[in-house]
């Protein structure tokens, strides 16, 4: 995970409290990281954007299902998770 500031303000504490981003715990500095998953629990408990959709899978979550992705450069029309239809 990848720390990003602008400025004053830290881009990842942002996007969680937004409910816009999941915090990914593996590879993320402790301060940072607890600070995050507080917001997330606030947007979680908000029923924030990502919180709100009752599928939405975090992408490791989504790979470790078996999950693949369409590439939108052979196919600009359509982008998003292949399922086998069931």
């Amino acid at each position: 995970m990848a720390v990003v500031r602008v400025g004053d303000i830290l881009v990842n504490e942002d996007l969680n409290g937004q409910g816009l981003a999941w915090v990914f715990t593996r590879c993320s500095d402790k301060t940072i990281r607890q600070k995050c998953k507080q917001l997330e629990a606030e947007a979680r408990d908000a029923n924030r954007v990502l919180w709100s959709m009752p599928n939405a899978l975090p992408r490791w979550e989504f790979r470790r299902r078996g999950g693949n992705w369409v590439d939108s450069r052979k196919n600009p029309h359509r982008l998003g998770p292949v399922t086998d239809g069931g």
